[in-house]
């Protein structure tokens, strides 16, 4: 007698399925993550952004540098993240590895492939713009940017 395991739901194909249907179950689950992940002052919901949310699609085009990418056909990311802090970064990757999501990071540098604002998989952007500083050490001799 051949007995098959029953099949069991992993997130990522929860995520799938949400894909081009609504995002709003894959934003609640991401604000869970990361509010689980940081400090209790931290305002996630601040710097995360659903498809429904109304400044999504002016973020999501404000660096698109290709115009074959800014479509209606052209597949959209489920959450748009804006970290402004670092500790923001590391906890959007590890939820995303939780999640099983796709992880594109979106720097505002030249992209005219699309390669950081497009997957045809379930997907979300790290949208660091508002991490764009220079912090000098002049006695070390040293900068970050």
């Amino acid at each position: 007698m051949d007995l098959e395991r029953p099949s069991q739901t992993t997130k990522k194909e929860v995520l799938q399925k949400e894909h081009g249907t609504s995002s709003n179950l894959v934003y609640d689950t991401f604000i869970q993550c990361l509010t689980h992940r940081t400090q209790s002052s931290d305002h996630i919901s601040d710097i995360v952004y659903s498809q429904a949310n109304f400044s999504f699609t002016n973020i999501l085009v404000s660096y698109i540098h290709n115009g074959h990418f800014n479509l209606l056909s052209t597949p959209k990311p489920l959450v748009i993240a804006m970290p402004t802090r670092e500790s923001h970064v590391h906890v959007a990757v590890m939820c995303s590895k939780d999640l099983g999501m796709h992880l594109k990071i979106r720097s505002s540098g030249h992209d005219f492939e699309g390669i950081s604002y497009v997957s045809d998989d379930a997907f979300f952007i790290l949208d660091m713009f508002n991490l764009r500083s220079i912090d000098m050490d002049i006695k070390e001799e040293t900068a970050w940017v």
